[in-house]
């Protein structure tokens, strides 16, 4: 039988090839249903960073020139941020849903003039 995380490590380097190949739209929304699918079988960030890097180590090693490495490595960071987007729209949710109104950007204070008069 095959587990949820078996499937995923299956479905993540053909999508990453095919992104790879052909920087489409498609790819991309490939990328974010991976993500969103890691997200809902609770995979934690981290699994999906270690998986992503095994699959680009393995396209690296198959890299014949510095120009082959640029792509592979600017293909590996969108199609990474693409995957992880979900996680980030979610703890943005949960930051602002946790937060006052009227507060700034997590680490930076609100301006006097959004607390309003004193």
């Amino acid at each position: 039988m095959t587990t949820i995380s078996e499937r995923f490590r299956r479905d993540y380097a053909p999508a990453f090839l095919r992104f790879l190949a052909q920087r489409s739209e498609g790819a991309l929304a490939t990328a974010y249903e991976l993500g969103r699918n890691a997200m809902l079988n609770e995979f934690s960030m981290l699994d999906l960073v270690q998986m992503h890097h095994e699959v680009v180590l393995r396209v690296l090693k198959e890299s014949r020139s510095d120009e082959d490495l640029e792509n592979v490595a600017s293909a590996a960071s969108a199609f990474l941020v693409e995957v992880l987007s979900t996680f980030e729209m979610t703890q943005r949710g949960f930051r602002g849903g946790s937060l006052p109104l009227e507060s700034g950007p997590v680490g930076q204070a609100a301006s006097p003039e959004a607390e309003g008069p004193a």
